[in-house]
């Protein structure tokens, strides 16, 4: 919050609003007049400095939790693997809990980091995006309902879970046919 709020600019009548508010208004056909925030890189056609350093502050927090989270994961999964102290069963579930909690990291890593990462450093480097800025909103978006999707699929007990209860309910199903059946073909 601080890193936007003293690093960036977005005043209502500087030359990189205008064009962003432009652009904005071309796109979605509605005309917002505040609250954008300009990492305006090459003001002027100079270079601008200020802009730069906010980020690097950006690009270095995505890599930084990306590069902790690569560590932990791998020195955990060493750690596992080369453990005395802990029975078959228990390391096979170590390491069951582990392949769901990297891809619990990989998925935001996915969805939302690179995303981020690239929108925010493709302008500096004056490439465009490709549609990349229009698809973050949807890759954001759907990060929570996949999150969620994989962990019961990767994960017993929860997929067993879902699992029971469709069963009940296509047995519930059943049970209230046959009997239908069975009242409707019944001799009077």
């Amino acid at each position: 919050y601080c890193l936007c709020i003293f690093g960036l600019t977005g005043g209502i009548d500087e030359p990189g609003t205008i064009i962003t508010r432009t652009e904005y208004n071309r796109r979605y056909n509605r005309n917002v007049t505040d609250s954008y925030l300009v990492a305006d890189h090459w003001k002027d056609d100079e270079f601008n400095l200020r802009p730069a350093l906010v980020l690097l502050c950006f690009d270095s927090i995505i890599l930084g939790c990306i590069t902790i989270a690569s560590v932990l994961c791998l020195l955990t999964a060493y750690h596992i693997r080369h453990s005395q102290a802990i029975s078959e069963r228990s390391r096979y579930l170590h390491r069951k809990l582990l392949i769901t909690l990297a891809v619990q990291t990989i998925l935001p890593v996915m969805l939302v980091y690179i995303p981020y990462f690239s929108i925010l450093t493709l302008p500096f480097l004056n490439i465009p995006d490709y549609g990349l800025t229009a698809a973050c909103t949807s890759l954001n978006s759907t990060f929570p309902a996949v999150d969620a999707i994989v962990v019961v699929l990767l994960m017993t007990d929860y997929r067993r879970g879902l699992y029971s209860m469709f069963p009940s309910c296509v047995r519930k199903n059943r049970t209230h046919s046959m009997s239908e059946m069975t009242s409707a073909h019944s001799p009077k």
